[in-house]
């Protein structure tokens, strides 16, 4: 995993805890202060800021619960902006709901529905505000300051290479740069391109430094076996991260998916994109229709 994408999603974490302790106290000032010149407040004494403050403390870590639940702090993937408010959106209404079913179960008396309805309002306001400071920061700090980068060595000339690169070096702030590209190399070529003393001894060429790789992604769909199993040893041997584009990708860009049985890797392709969800939403349209 790329060293910016581990600190940022680690920064998420006490990002979000902030931005909920401040929709909590948000909606309290906002229901004492402002709204009580409409409707009077009735809690203010069974129910004062610094109780309050405690009852936030736990909320909020209700809500972290939930987030992490749901996957937003995942260290796999970078969502995307709409995917992650939608998160945002569902583990704060379960969180929520939780919350109200523990008022409902407790038969405690509770004078203010604006503190959970304004709550949850402002932590999914205030959350995806903060999120969205993170990203904008990120994308300053990797595609600006080079930080947290990796250096990749990409093999293979094809359109799939070409494809990965020039998506590469138009996006930045991906946290990806382009250290080498060789089209269709020895392993030992490889190695000497990376800095392998034994590499460089049994070629005897004169090396002009190690450009400092960090990964090496093989999108040669034809590189043959044995050479990637060399690969493989090597980068593990110098601990270098090794990607590769699987030949069945030419055939197939869009509709696939990724399964695992017992820790082996399983590609599957689909004959179209409706999966799940969407092949439900179809037949319930069929039905529909046909009646």
């Amino acid at each position: 995993m790329k060293k910016a994408d581990l600190f940022f999603n680690v920064l998420r974490l006490p990002i979000d805890f902030i931005m909920l302790l401040a929709a909590g106290l948000t909606t309290y000032l906002l229901r004492t202060k402002i709204l009580a010149t409409f409707r009077p407040v009735l809690f203010e004494f069974n129910l004062p800021l610094v109780k309050y403050t405690y009852l936030v403390l736990i909320v909020s870590f209700i809500f972290l619960l939930a987030y992490a639940a749901s996957g937003l702090y995942s260290m796999k993937t970078r969502m995307k902006r709409f995917e992650e408010f939608i998160k945002i959106l569902v583990s704060s209404s379960a969180a929520i709901l939780a919350v109200i079913i523990y008022i409902f179960l407790s038969q405690e008396l509770f004078n203010s529905r604006f503190l959970v309805l304004g709550g949850w309002f402002f932590a999914i306001l205030f959350v995806s505000f903060g999120r969205l400071v993170v990203r904008w920061l990120q994308n300053i700090f990797v595609a600006k300051y080079d930080f947290g980068i990796h250096r990749v060595m990409i093999v293979g000339d094809d359109e799939i290479t070409r494809k990965i690169i020039d998506d590469i070096r138009n996006n930045p702030q991906s946290g990806y740069r382009v250290a080498k590209h060789l089209q269709n190399p020895e392993v030992s070529e490889i190695q000497l391109a990376i800095g392998n003393p034994r590499a460089q001894r049994a070629e005897q060429s004169s090396y002009d430094g190690n450009p400092g790789i960090d990964e090496v992604i093989l999108t040669n769909p034809n590189y043959p076996a044995s050479k990637v199993v060399e690969l493989v040893d090597f980068c593990n041997e110098n601990h270098l991260v090794f990607k590769f584009v699987p030949n069945i990708y030419q055939t197939l860009t869009t509709n696939f998916d990724i399964d695992s049985i017992n820790g082996l890797p399983l590609i599957e392709l689909k004959r179209t994109a409706l999966d799940g969800w969407g092949k439900v939403a179809k037949r319930a349209i069929d039905i529909v229709g046909a009646l």
